[in-house]
């Protein structure tokens, strides 16, 4: 994560947006991508108990998500539980 910040730091101001697809960073990165005008992706990973995003999503304000399903293939279930 931390690359992709570096790599499009250079390339702001010329208007590029977008969405980080299937966020799973963490506050700083989140905060850093915010600032930087891009979208947070959020899927099924924020489900997961150990995914860390319970620490970042109630930091940051909602009219920087966009939710994402990617169903099947990034559901609210891990390749764990599924195999329960």
């Amino acid at each position: 994560m931390d690359e992709t910040i570096a790599l499009l730091e250079p390339l702001l101001g010329n208007g590029l947006t977008g969405i980080f697809h299937c966020f799973s960073g963490n506050l700083e990165q989140a905060k850093k991508v915010i600032a930087m005008g891009f979208y947070l992706g959020l899927g099924g990973v924020a489900t997961f108990k150990n995914g860390g995003l319970d620490k970042v999503i109630p930091e940051i304000s909602l009219d920087n998500v966009v939710l994402e399903t990617d169903s099947p293939y990034l559901g609210t279930c891990s390749p764990s539980r599924k195999a329960k």
